[in-house]
C-alpha cells in the first residue's frame, strides 16, 4: 500500500447499529422525495410541465444519493458503485456518471471508532506492537480506511480498519438500496435486479472477512508469480484479523497519477499492457479473478504494477473460463449463430426469437474489437465504451432485453468494463491480439477477418 494517494474527507461517524442504519436510510429516501416534489414546484411555478424522469432524474437528487451513500459505507456504498457499473446503460446516465463519484467519496470513521476496533481487534494495549501509528489514514473506501504503521521490530505495514456495523448491515442495506432503486425508478420496474442484488451480497460478505482476504494477497501472489513487473502485497499473519487486515507497506505511487500528471506515453502503455497481462493470466490460467478493477486498487513502482486489494477476488471454474474463450473467440469471428447458442447455454436469454436476441450478438462482436485490432488499439481515442453503452441501453429499453446476465458472468463484465476504461484512462495503445493469442481459439486468431 502507498501513502502517495490524496487525502480522505474528514472524519464522520458510521452509522454502526440497525436503528441507526434505518434511520440513515429513512433520511436519504425522504430527500430524494422533498427534491422530486420541490422540482415540480419548481417547474409548476414557471408554468412548465415535467414528465416523471424530469422530476426524479435531476442533478439535485443525485448529488442526495451520493452524498447519502457516502455517508452510509459499507454495502450502501459498494451497491452505489456497483450499480454505476452493471446498469450502465439501463439508469439514466447522469445518475450512472455521478454514482461513479462513490469510488472517491471516503469519509473516514471518526478516531473513537477507530480505536474501538483496533482495541477490539488487538487489545486495549494495542499501541504496544508499534514503534509509530500514524493517526490519519492515507486512504479510505466503502468497507474501511488504511493507515500506516511501523512495528517495534522495524517492519513498515499498511493497516486496514474496517468501518463499524458493515458486515453485519450487508443484507439489509443491499435490500434497502434495491427498493430504494425500485421505487423511485431508478431501474425500470420491469428489469429484474434479484441476481444482481443477490451476487453483491455474496461479493460484500467475502470482502468483509479480512482473514479470507488474506489468504487471497497469498494465493493472487503465487498464482501471478510468472508474471514480470507485478507484485502483491504480503500480509502480516500475526495482526490481521477478520476486521483488521495488516500487510506490507508498498512504496508506488497510484495509477491514476500516470494520466493526471501526463506520464510519458511509454509508461502509461507498459501499465496497461501488463495490466492486461494480469487479466488474462486470472481468466485463462489462475481461474482467481479479482473482480473489482478500480484504478485506486493498483500502484506503479518504476516497472512494477502493484495490485492492492483482494477482498473482492474470486473463484472462476474450468467450465465458465471454457465457455467465456469460447465466447470471444465467437464475438472476435462474428460467429452469430454460435454466439446466440452460447447465450442460450449461459442463461442470457430464454426462448426469446433469434431476431431478438441477434443485436446482443452485435453488441458483444463490437466489444471484442480492441481483439481484433490488427494494431495496437488506441484505447484513448476510442469510442467503444459509449457504442456499446448506446446499444446496450436500445436492447433494454427499446427491444425489451429484460433478462439480466447470470450472476457468475456479472463480474466479467465488471473486469473487463473496468480494464477498458483504466486503459483509456491511460490513452494507452495495446497490441491486445498479440498478449491474447495464447488463450483464445488459434484458428479464429489466424483467420483471414483479422487480417482485413
Amino acid at each position: 500500500m502507498s501513502s502517495n494517494d490524496p487525502p480522505p474527507r474528514r472524519p464522520l461517524r458510521v452509522p454502526a447499529g440497525p436503528l441507526e442504519r434505518a434511520t440513515r436510510w429513512g433520511v436519504l429516501a425522504g430527500g430524494l422525495a422533498a427534491g422530486f416534489v420541490g422540482e415540480g414546484v419548481r417547474r409548476l411555478a414557471g408554468g412548465a410541465e415535467a414528465s416523471y424522469d424530469q422530476l426524479v432524474f435531476t442533478a439535485a437528487n443525485a448529488e442526495r444519493l451520493v452524498r447519502g451513500l457516502g455517508r452510509m459505507r459499507g454495502a450502501a456504498m459498494k451497491l452505489g458503485q456497483a450499480l454505476s457499473l452493471e446498469l450502465d446503460g439501463v439508469m439514466p446516465e447522469g445518475f450512472t456518471d455521478v454514482l461513479t463519484a462513490l469510488q472517491s467519496s471516503g469519509y473516514t470513521m471518526t478516531p473513537a471508532q477507530r480505536n474501538r476496533a483496533l482495541g477490539r481487534a488487538w487489545g486495549p494495549g494495542w499501541r504496544r506492537h508499534f514503534e509509530h501509528f500514524e493517526e490519519e489514514p492515507f486512504a479510505a473506501a466503502s468497507i474501511g480506511q488504511v493507515h500506516r504503521a511501523r512495528t517495534i521490530g522495524g517492519r513498515d505495514l499498511a493497516v486496514k480498519v474496517q468501518f463499524p456495523g458493515v458486515a453485519s448491515s450487508i443484507g439489509a442495506d443491499v435490500d434497502n438500496l434495491g427498493t430504494l432503486f425500485r421505487a423511485t425508478g431508478l431501474v425500470p420496474r420491469d428489469y429484474d435486479i434479484g441476481p444482481l442484488l443477490a451476487q453483491v451480497k455474496e461479493q460484500l460478505e467475502g470482502e468483509t472477512d479480512y482473514l479470507r482476504e488474506a489468504a487471497s494477497l497469498e494465493r493472487y501472489a503465487r498464482e501471478l508469480d510468472g508474471l514480470d513487473d507485478v507484485r502483491v502485497p504480503a500480509p502480516v499473519a500475526e495482526l490481521t484479523t477478520g476486521d483488521v487486515l495488516a500487510m506490507e507497506f508498498v512504496h508506488g505511487r497510484p495509477l491514476a497519477e500516470l494520466w493526471q500528471n501526463e506520464a510519458p506515453r511509454a509508461d502509461r502503455e507498459h501499465a496497461a499492457a501488463t495490466l492486461i497481462r494480469v487479466v488474462l493470466c486470472e481468466l485463462f490460467e489462475a481461474g482467481f479473478v479479482q473482480s473489482d478493477p478500480n484504478f485506486a486498487n493498483f500502484l506503479v513502482d518504476g516497472k512494477t504494477l502493484v495490485c492492492l486489494d483482494l477482498g473482492a477476488a474470486v473463484d472462476v471454474d474450468e467450465r465458465t473460463r471454457a465457455r467465456v474463450g469460447a465466447m470471444l473467440s465467437a464475438g472476435l469471428a462474428g460467429d452469430e449463430a454460435r454466439l446466440i447458442a452460447l447465450f442460450r447455454e449461459f442463461g442470457w436469454v430464454g426462448d426469446e426469437a433469434d431476431e431478438l436476441v441477434r443485436p446482443l450478438a452485435t453488441l458483444v462482436a463490437m466489444s471484442c474489437e480492441p481483439l481484433r485490432s490488427t494494431e495496437p488499439y488506441d484505447f484513448g481515442t476510442s469510442d467503444l465504451h459509449l457504442r456499446a453503452r448506446d446499444l446496450g441501453m436500445e436492447l433494454v429499453l427499446e427491444r425489451g432485453m429484460r433478462r439480466p446476465p447470470p450472476p457468475e458472468i456479472v463480474f466479467l463484465n465488471r473486469k473487463l468494463g473496468g480494464t477498458y476504461l483504466i486503459c483509456a484512462r491511460l490513452g494507452a495503445r495495446v497490441d491486445l491480439r498479440h498478449l491474447a493469442a495464447d488463450y483464445l481459439d488459434a484458428d479464429y486468431l489466424a483467420a483471414d477477418y483479422l487480417d482485413g
